[in-house]
């Protein structure tokens, strides 16, 4: 048996399509990088270089979304892992960005390490009914704790 679930109905998806544009080309986004302004100018997005406000006008935005593919990929977390969006399918998503744990052998709260985000990492990659994994623990947002660096895995 397959269950098929409606989070919002065609009017709402309407209305939240509507308000997203009105917010976008009145209120705007923040952009602080000089590259991505100039390239949102010439694409024809209004570009205050003041306070670095971007403001996307109506027809930008749904060209842009007439040019988006339907659906996608996300990349795997192992070999036969990909999980395409749009395509009727549902997975279980992990997050949470915690910054503190439960300490399994102490029971005390403590801030996250590094080697927390691994172990959660690992439990989360060994439980098949999950197929998308966003960060759970964050130890780079605790004070306590120094920078570690994703890119080089260097602590």
């Amino acid at each position: 048996m397959e269950t098929a679930l409606r989070v919002l109905s065609d009017n709402e998806i309407e209305q939240v399509h509507e308000r997203s544009l009105s917010l976008l080309a009145t209120t705007g986004v923040r952009v602080d990088t000089e590259h991505g302004r100039k390239i949102l100018k010439r694409a024809g997005a209004d570009v205050d270089h003041e306070t670095n406000i971007v403001r996307f006008p109506r027809s930008l935005v749904e060209e842009c979304l007439r040019l988006a593919p339907h659906d996608f990929s996300l990349g795997n977390r192992r070999p036969g892992w990909n999980f395409t969006v749009n395509h009727n399918e549902c997975t279980l998503l992990a997050d949470g960005a915690a910054v503190h744990v439960m300490d399994s052998l102490t029971n005390n709260r403590r801030p996250a390490t590094f080697d927390d985000w691994l172990e959660a990492t690992r439990l989360i990659d060994a439980i098949d009914e999950v197929g998308v994994y966003w960060s759970m623990v964050d130890q780079h947002s605790s004070r306590n704790l120094p920078r570690i660096l994703y890119a080089t895995g260097d602590r």
